[in-house]
């Protein structure tokens, strides 16, 4: 007997005896919880099921293996260990199912993202040089998104169509570029330049020389 959710009043009656009982029913139906979540490649986070209407000796399974080729992951005490181990989208469908056969649902949507990279870079005022990211595939573009964060100390200049950043030490001080290089398919990466503009390097020539008594020698 299929009964929709909230509270019912069932009615049951022997038919050889015409005796009746009644029962009050009430139809819990949790909703299914969906997580939508991004995991940067090689780190690890930690969700857990909400247990309130089902309580515990749960059997929890995920009913779209084939779907989960990205990460990994590990169930232990009502909670789910996800790791990045690829990049891409996975979906993670679990079922948690008590002694009683009560169940509820979590889908994960687990997005593998690369990490943030932090570089630090050195030039005397006046030096330049010239920064090369790496392409996420063809098409792969560079932006700058905290550009505010430089232009006191090293200028830093993107081009189209190439992922390699010009940086210029203008004056003392430390600056900071943000780059995210991103593919067609919306994947990104981020690098963090911190670039200090150190004095500029002076030489001093040694010259040897012998002068004998008596003689004069013009430099």
């Amino acid at each position: 007997m299929a009964l929709t959710p909230g509270q019912h009043q069932v009615v049951i009656v022997n038919n050889t005896t015409a005796c009746t009982d009644t029962f009050n029913v009430l139809v819990s139906c949790p909703d299914n919880a969906v997580v939508d979540t991004t995991i940067q490649i090689g780190n690890t986070i930690t969700i857990c099921l909400d247990t309130t209407l089902i309580g515990s000796n749960l059997i929890i399974n995920n009913n779209c293996p084939n779907a989960s080729n990205n990460i990994s992951y590990t169930v232990a005490n009502n909670c789910i260990e996800i790791t990045g181990a690829a990049l891409g989208t996975d979906t993670l469908c679990f079922v948690a199912t008590n002694p009683a056969g009560q169940q509820i649902a979590l889908t994960i949507f687990a997005h593998v993202v690369p990490g943030i990279d932090t570089q630090f870079i050195s030039l005397p005022v006046g030096a330049t040089t010239l920064q090369c990211l790496t392409p996420l595939g063809i098409g792969s573009t560079v932006t700058n998104i905290c550009p505010l964060s430089s232009g006191n100390s090293a200028a830093v200049t993107t081009f189209p169509g190439s992922l390699c950043v010009s940086i210029a030490a203008t004056s003392l001080g430390t600056d900071t570029a943000c780059l995210i290089v991103c593919a067609p398919s919306g994947i990104c990466d981020t690098t963090i330049l911190i670039i200090t503009s150190l004095p500029k390097v002076t030489t001093t020539d040694t010259v040897l020389q012998v002068i004998t008594i008596g003689n004069t020698a013009t430099y």
